[in-house]
């Protein structure tokens, strides 16, 4: 019986957001490695009269195979995000052994009905453990900086709880709930990580209406004129909350540059449209 994985997905969706927070608790896992490769046909080409005598080229650093191997795991473990979950070295030697058996085409010697609700229950305690760790962290981290963004002269904090930012002015026109808005937009994490941005795309176009997006941005959206460029700094409470959703952890506060294009009324049939 082969031994298909059905844990793949949750690595991946686990990784996807501790990547994206991770950088304020720096580890050698959160610095990747970098592999330079040699430019397909570059050559190096003594200049004919040389004014100096070149300085003899230091020589070639060459690694073993084994070295190339072991930065090889190393960089599979990182992807894999393996050590967020905090294995055991005994844990370790089992997952290499495993690694031996999946590269040899072998199978396990047991039955993979019957060890993978085990293995999921096991995994699942595992990713439980971090989503807590995560939520506690960003929980504190929002806490922290929105206490110093109240000393920001620059950011109005309306009462809310919402940070609003003038980067750019303009007297335009402000939407209405209702209404729709087309503007472009990037988001970032506290940490400056910015995880999705429109530039170069077309702009986003958004129905203003409760539940149609996250409170922070039905609201911020409400207090942008057409032409304007603002900040908008988002509190959990007004994003995703404890829980988090697909590709944003929990307790993750939010900070929005947006500016508006274009408001407009929606058509009469125009349903909710489901955007950040």
């Amino acid at each position: 019986m082969k031994f298909i994985s059905k844990l793949t997905a949750g690595f991946v969706s686990m990784g996807l957001f501790v990547a994206a927070f991770a950088e304020n608790t720096p580890a050698p896992a959160s610095k990747p490695v970098k592999f330079e490769l040699p430019a397909v046909g570059s050559t190096t080409t003594a200049p004919a009269t040389p004014a100096a005598p070149a300085a003899p080229a230091a020589p070639a650093v060459k690694f073993t195979q084994a070295q190339l191997m072991e930065v090889y795991g190393f960089m599979l473990a990182l992807q894999m995000h393996l050590p967020e979950l905090e294995f055991t070295a005994a844990d370790t030697d089992s997952i290499a052994k495993g690694i031996k058996m999946a590269i040899a085409q072998e199978n396990p010697p047991y039955d993979a009905q019957a060890l993978s609700p085990q293995l999921q229950e096991f995994i699942g305690q595992r990713q439980q453990a971090l989503l807590v760790k995560i939520r506690n962290a960003n929980a504190a981290e929002g806490t922290a900086f929105f206490a110093k963004l109240k000393e920001n002269k620059a950011v109005q904090i309306l009462p809310s709880g919402l940070g609003i930012e003038v980067l750019k002015a303009a007297n335009g026109q402000t939407a209405k709930l209702g209404q729709l808005v087309k503007f472009h937009y990037s988001l970032s994490a506290l940490n400056g990580r910015v995880m999705e941005s429109s530039a170069g795309h077309e702009p986003l176009e958004a129905l203003v209406q409760e539940g149609s997006m996250i409170p922070g941005m039905v609201e911020g959206l409400q207090k942008i004129p057409v032409g304007a460029k603002y900040k908008l700094y988002i509190p959990t409470q007004l994003a995703y909350g404890d829980k988090g959703a697909q590709g944003m952890p929990p307790a993750a506060s939010l900070i929005f540059e947006v500016e508006v294009l274009e408001v407009k009324d929606a058509p009469k049939e125009a349903a909710p449209a489901a955007t950040k």
